[in-house]
């Protein structure tokens, strides 16, 4: 049934053709055998360049998703230096709203004026404490506090 089966196969004539060349004793066995072989090896190259493109598809998946993460990484970090630039734009637009200030172009000094608005000014003193690029200080006894920043940096001064 099997030797059956491989003479009807489409690549049996091919094989025959192969065999031709060969100079051995060719039974019904060894051209059923020869067959199965010759034909998992003729298809072995269809396979592989299959996988070939299947792989070459996969690895330029795998290229764009990593462009996709670096764009991704530096929008995240543009989107939080932008955050970073707002709030002590924030910080320091909340203190000159509710203290009296005198800018020396590169420093703040601010005093509070108003006790009733002290919540937003410790607020605003605390928010700024947490950047490593502006630099506080506490001047005298009197609360007043000067604050070393240089806002030619910072894109949200200046705007209008």
């Amino acid at each position: 049934m099997k030797q059956q089966a491989s003479v009807m196969h489409e690549d049996y004539p091919q094989f025959l053709e192969f065999m031709k060349s060969l100079e051995c004793r060719k039974s019904a066995q060894i051209l059923d055998a020869g067959f199965e072989i010759w034909l998992l090896m003729s298809k072995k190259d269809e396979q592989f360049e299959a996988f070939q493109k299947t792989h070459n598809a996969q690895v330029e998946k795998i290229k764009s998703l990593e462009w996709q993460v670096e764009q991704a990484k530096l929008n995240a970090v543009i989107c939080v230096q932008s955050i970073h630039d707002y709030a002590i734009y924030s910080a320091i637009w909340t203190l000159e709203l509710y203290c009296r200030h005198r800018d020396s172009g590169t420093s703040l000094q601010v005093t509070p004026e108003d006790r009733t608005n002290i919540e937003p000014v410790r607020v605003a003193w605390a928010m700024l404490e947490k950047f490593d690029d502006v630099t506080l200080e506490q001047v005298g006894n009197f609360g007043n506090m000067r604050i070393v920043y240089d806002k030619s940096q910072n894109p949200f001064f200046g705007r209008a």
